[in-house]
């Protein structure tokens, strides 16, 4: 474990380690995938990274089992030949932990105990701050074979098993269990059956009955194991369906091989139950009475539900209070059935407006907590004799749900004692009864109905005077049945330029059975903007999948059943998350042996506030195909690959909620250095120029010349003419690939100067008429100048008899034909002639 320090810039620094799940007790199976959750916890909030690493190998010995204590960087194990800290243990894949779930995976390819490692880095803000890493041991086996179990979901009173991705609708009608029938193909295998939510937590909603555990295929024994999902009754979901996980688990063949499994994800729609309409009854079968003072009007009223839920029973008068009349009524309730008594003594007071109307009305609520009514009106009116005629209204139409009907025109009423007022009035019960004020403006003539949400009966009253009255014949006005369970489903987010998943519809209930399709998408918004959809069958069908979409999209579907007008569905939104743009990195590298790769680069990603991630990964594979997550620090917008061993391609994977950016591939190239040239120095005489000589063996290396390591660049190439030299002078080569590698080492070549070696003596005095010896040194050919009085001008000791001081120049040219010159003087002294002799 490595934690930072607990003071940060003079701060307590907080910080827990991650929590590592604990190590996996299970084995594996050699050619069978085997899988571990290491995902670890945070009680920072930390983020983690994981990655595999080479367990530890520390200091101990075989004779030294526990050392010294001391810190780290600690050595790491030795591989055996073929493993190593990309391939721990091998197999189809190899061991690999997810860097961002922590879920370990392997095939492997061999039998035996194996080691390996996995490491938990520790991240806050981006800056790594501690890590935790343990070392494992798996054991593989050559297991049995095992085969995995099967489930079939079949919803009861359906003979069709439930298909995978499929969602079973249950209607309130529909009975509310489900059985699950399981087995295995192998004799004698235990299995289990686990039963998980998905997207809900309550699993109070339904009940588990029947074998959640068994043997199956024993001797004597059954195939087949059978347990049942009962939902709870008032449970339902709404649109959204609820998702369960039904799991089946084997023990793998009795303990020797790895235990397997068969999963189905049961999505389920639970319709909400309304219960059925409570009924409600009266004794009488007349609905319109009409009376004179002294009638009694007297029947009970019966109250019903069919679901035996409680059933309430009351009565209203419409715009009058029954308590204002002889009328004599009590509510009631009861469980499923209800019986009140209905009086009314006619008086005068009774016989005072022309009509009163008086609803009964029952309701029942059911367990779950639905409320159901159903209304039956009666009209009480007095008993007038009238004269008036020709009350009649037409017409009887058909319209569509939603439609406003035509006018309804009323004849002039003839005969009566009086001028005309008229009163329509509605029925949605039948042609003769249960009829009300009709709504809007009923006191005309003729009458304009009101858009009808069900078939409804309308008549016209006319009064004239105090006493006369004529009802018309009711006209009908039907309102043909609506299209129903046209429902879409469901809401998705997508990344641009990708299909959604298929968009489903339920079956319509239409009422002749007869209707046709119509997609339609959006742009603009849910409820504007909607075009047909246009694919190979101009989106005609139940069911509609849609192409790539660049951005947010709603659709709907139109159900057209003429002569009505369409019926569009619930609009569903596909929302497009935001393309992850400028997703390129830099550059293919070639990496000289014993260099560290440039830093791989690229933009962050655009498109703010978007949150992005970052995952590198590299394969040695290809530019395409082999990748796996990065060694080291891999989770930046840049990366800093290790010295490669290998051709290597390394991408950056961008992220976000629902989306994710694979960049271009960039390849790194190790390449060996080139070997150390060889060389060879020359000597040349002083002011000459001199030619130097490289080589290499390596193929496509270039020889570089320098006036000193690391110095200024002089030439390129294997021979190299210096400028005239005075001095002996020393140059640098190395080796430079054409990818830039340079020789590990710089070779000195030197280029020698001969000195001047021409020596004509020292300086001679002599008398004048004397001869003198020159001799010179230094070479092995010479020239006297000036030659006159010199007695052999090209040996080096001549003799010379000059008359006057004279200064004698040698040209030496040396064995190596270095030409140089040295003076010598010789000075003459005159003669003195004697004086007159002594006597």
């Amino acid at each position: 474990m490595e934690f930072p320090p607990v003071v940060k810039d003079g701060k307590f620094f907080k910080n827990s380690s991650p929590k590592l799940t604990p190590p996996p007790s299970d084995y594996a199976c050699q050619g069978e995938l085997f899988s571990y959750d290491f995902g670890s916890s945070d009680a920072d909030g930390d983020h983690l990274v994981y990655d595999m690493v080479s367990p530890l190998n520390g200091y101990s010995t075989p004779t030294n089992h526990r050392p010294p204590v001391s810190s780290g960087p600690y050595p790491e194990v030795n591989w055996l030949p073929g493993y190593n800290q990309e391939n721990q243990i091998l197999g189809d894949p190899v061991v690999n932990v997810d860097k961002a779930t922590g879920w370990l995976t392997v095939k492997p390819k061999y039998s035996g105990l194996f080691t390996f490692s996995v490491r938990v880095q520790d991240f806050r803000n981006g800056v790594k701050i501690g890590e935790v890493r343990r070392d494992f041991q798996l054991l593989v086996k050559a297991c049995p074979r095992n085969d995995a179990p099967e489930v079939t979901v079949i919803q009861s009173g359906n003979l069709t098993p439930y298909s995978a991705g499929q969602t079973l609708r249950i209607s309130p009608e529909d009975a509310r269990c489900i059985k699950i029938v399981y087995t295995d193909p192998d004799q004698n295998e235990p299995l289990t059956l686990d039963i998980r939510p998905v997207n809900f937590t309550n699993s109070g909603i339904y009940s588990v009955s029947g074998q959640t555990s068994g043997i199956v295929n024993s001797k004597g024994g059954s195939k087949t194991l059978e347990a049942s999902i009962c939902l709870e009754e008032c449970f339902e979901t709404g649109d959204t369906p609820y998702q369960l996980d039904l799991i089946v688990t084997d023990d793998g063949s009795l303990g020797c091989s790895l235990p397997k499994q068969a999963a189905i994800r049961l999505n389920l729609v639970v319709e909400k139950g309304r219960g059925k309409v409570p009924f409600v009854s009266l004794s009488s079968p007349t609905r319109v009475f009409e009376v004179t003072e002294g009638d009694l009007i007297s029947f009970d009223v019966t109250g019903s539900d069919a679901d035996n839920d409680v059933v309430t029973l009351t009565a209203v008068g419409q715009g009058f209070p029954l308590a204002s009349q002889s009328v004599s009524f009590k509510g009631a309730s009861g469980a499923g059935w209800v019986v009140s008594s209905f009086s009314w003594q006619i008086d005068e007071k009774a016989l005072k407006q022309p009509s009163y109307l008086i609803d009964f009305l029952v309701s029942s609520t059911s367990a779950c907590g639905s409320v159901s009514k159903r209304l039956e009106t009666i009209e009480v009116k007095p008993y007038r004799k009238s004269n008036l005629e020709n009350n009649t209204i037409k017409a009887d139409q058909t319209v569509c749900p939603g439609e406003t009907p035509g006018g309804l025109t009323g004849s002039l009423p003839t005969g009566g004692s009086g001028s005309y007022y008229y009163t329509w009035e509605v029925s949605t019960t039948n042609e003769d009864k249960s009829f009300t004020l009709a709504p809007g403006n009923s006191h005309e003539q003729n009458y304009s109905p009101p858009v009808p949400i069900q078939t409804t009966w309308f008549r016209r009253k006319v009064h004239s005077g105090l006493n006369d009255e004529l009802i018309s014949t009711a006209v009908k006005i039907t309102v043909r049945e609506a299209v129903e369970n046209n429902t879409i489903y469901s809401p998705q987010t997508i990344c641009a330029n990708t299909a959604p998943a298929l968009l489903t519809g339920t079956e319509p209930s239409v009422p002749d059975g007869t209707f046709a399709y119509q997609w339609e998408y959006s742009t603009a918004g849910p409820d504007k903007g909607f075009e047909p959809v246009i694919n190979a069958n101009n989106g005609k069908d139940r069911d509609y999948k849609p192409g790539a979409l660049s951005e947010t999209t709603w659709f709907r579907r139109v159900v057209v059943a003429s002569p009505c007008p369409p019926v569009p569905s619930n609009v569903i939104e596909i929302t497009v998350a935001p393309t992850i743009n400028w997703n390129t990195v830099s550059a293919s590298q070639v990496v000289c042996a014993g260099s560290v790769p440039d830093k791989l680069s690229g933009p962050a990603a655009a498109n703010s506030p978007a949150v992005y991630t970052y995952a590198w990964e590299y394969s040695t594979t290809s530019a395409t195909e082999g990748f796996s997550p990065a060694p080291g620090l891999n989770t930046e917008a840049g990366y800093t690959a290790e010295q490669p061993q290998q051709a290597t391609w390394f991408r950056r994977v961008v992220r976000s909620s629902h989306c994710q950016s694979i960049s271009n591939a960039v390849l790194l190239t190790p390449e060996a250095l080139p070997a150390t040239p060889t060389a060879t120095g020359t000597t040349v005489c002083p002011n000459q120029t001199a030619t130097l000589q490289a080589s290499t063996p390596t193929a496509d290396t270039v020889i570089e010349w320098y006036d000193a390591p690391g110095g200024k660049l002089l030439h390129e190439g294997n021979a190299y003419q210096t400028d005239p030299l005075q001095q002996a002078t020393d140059f640098y080569v190395r080796a430079i690939s054409k990818n830039g590698c340079a020789s590990p080492d710089w070779i000195k070549v030197t280029a020698d100067v001969r000195p001047a070696t021409a020596d004509a003596g020292k300086d001679i005095t002599i008398v004048e008429g004397k001869f003198v010896q020159l001799e010179a040194t230094g070479g092995t050919s010479f020239n006297w100048s000036p030659a006159a009085g010199v007695s052999n001008p090209s040996i080096p000791n001549p003799f010379v008899r000059p008359q006057k001081t004279t200064t004698y120049t040698v040209t030496v040219t040396s064995e190596q034909g270095c030409v140089s010159t040295d003076e010598v003087t010789v000075r003459v002294l005159p003669l003195i002639a004697p004086p007159m002799p002594l006597r």
